[in-house]
């Protein structure tokens, strides 16, 4: 038995093989336009979960160069939007989780990914056969659930409470980084002691905490010295540095050349 769902014009948009709201008519034998038009529709969605499935091939290339870059030096987890810190860094964590699994139960998870993304695709589509479709893919995944608990993964909390105290230690960065906290302070905002918050910013961005501040202040000096006229004593005081020559000096350290030569070279780049 086929239902079916017709338009103003009388094309079929929808089949199912169980009743749904909106049909408009039921085929207890599959006729020819009804076949012509599973046999469409089944074309079109292999194609689109093709499309989705090289969507998601190209976000892990991009997380590996993301990753290279980083691992180079080029840049920093922080030059990131904290929206795209925060993708990237759930995402590792859940690789990192799943590489604990071995033999049979990492074939089962990366099944199990395998019919989310299904599950997904089906919940989106809304095409012939979703209802059962999704009945079947639940199915499978609970079935998949199951097997995987035959092996519980060791408690983690202490990954998630890092990620926790790594954003709020950012969002005060960004709050607070012009008015020169002292790295004591940062930590008595999270809620921390100094040497937790330094842990927990070496093992998830590879720099020590008080770097990170440092490197925040030095991206602003460099946006300033880039898109702004305002002249390296100016940018000096709008970053709360209180001595033009401790300036220099900062940013000599950390850039090797001084604000001004910074200034002529990029200008020379563009």
């Amino acid at each position: 038995m086929h239902f079916i769902e017709r338009d103003a014009e009388g094309r079929i948009v929808r089949i199912e093989i169980v009743e749904f709201n909106g049909m408009t008519e039921r085929s207890e034998e599959p006729t020819a336009e009804i076949t012509e038009w599973l046999k469409v529709n089944s074309l079109r969605t292999a194609t689109i979960q093709q499309l989705q499935q090289s969507d998601l091939n190209m976000v892990r290339v991009l997380e590996d160069l993301i990753e290279v870059l980083m691992s180079k030096g080029i840049i920093s987890i922080t030059d990131l939007p904290p929206a795209a810190q925060n993708k990237l860094l759930n995402r590792a964590q859940a690789r990192q989780t799943l590489s604990g699994l071995e033999g049979p139960f990492a074939a089962e998870a990366q099944r199990l990914e395998v019919l989310f993304g299904l599950l997904g695709s089906e919940v989106e589509a809304d095409e012939a056969g979703r209802g059962a479709a999704l009945h079947s893919l639940t199915r499978l995944i609970m079935i998949s659930l199951l097997r995987l608990c035959a092996r519980s993964l060791p408690a983690r909390s202490t990954r998630h409470e890092d990620l926790l105290i790594f954003h709020r230690f950012n969002e005060l960065i960004e709050a607070h980084y012009l008015e020169h906290w002292p790295l004591s302070r940062y930590a008595l905002g999270v809620g921390v002691t100094e040497a937790r918050l330094n842990d927990v910013c070496r093992r998830i961005a590879d720099l020590p905490s008080k770097r990170l501040i440092l490197e925040r202040l030095m991206q602003e000096a460099k946006r300033l010295l880039l898109f702004t006229g305002s002249s390296a004593n100016e940018i000096c005081y709008s970053l709360g540095f209180k001595d033009p020559a401790y300036f220099s000096r900062f940013f000599l350290r950390y850039a090797q050349v001084t604000p001004g030569e910074y200034r002529q070279r990029q200008a020379g780049v563009r």
